[in-house]
């Protein structure tokens, strides 16, 4: 894996894809069948149906987020240009909504 700290820590390379699969054919096979990870105890599950839309991309101005969350919770919301930069930040009160975040330098 990348050992990068960042958003894109997810993906192998391919001589780390061989070795993985080769370990999961062979030494490993039964976590492919195994049921280890299958039903909780105590633990209910619920339906999240949350949707986050920002919108425009590419922007150089402004940015709208158009949100419907499923858990009425204050949510802090950033926003990161393609270097990693924060352009700008806010705080969704409600639980659904639509704001303008100002990104203009």
């Amino acid at each position: 894996m990348d050992y990068v700290d960042d958003g894109c820590m997810h993906m192998f390379t391919p001589g780390q894809v061989t070795v993985m699969r080769n370990i999961l054919s062979t030494t490993r096979a039964s976590i492919l069948t195994s049921t280890g990870c299958s039903g909780t105890v105590g633990v209910s599950e619920r339906s999240v149906e949350s949707s986050v839309d920002l919108y425009p991309n590419p922007a150089n101005d402004a940015v709208y987020i158009e949100y419907h969350l499923s858990f009425p919770a204050l949510s802090n919301v950033a926003v990161y240009d393609m270097l990693g930069k924060k352009v700008a930040a806010t705080e969704l009160h409600s639980s659904t909504g639509k704001q303008q975040l100002n990104i203009a330098d």
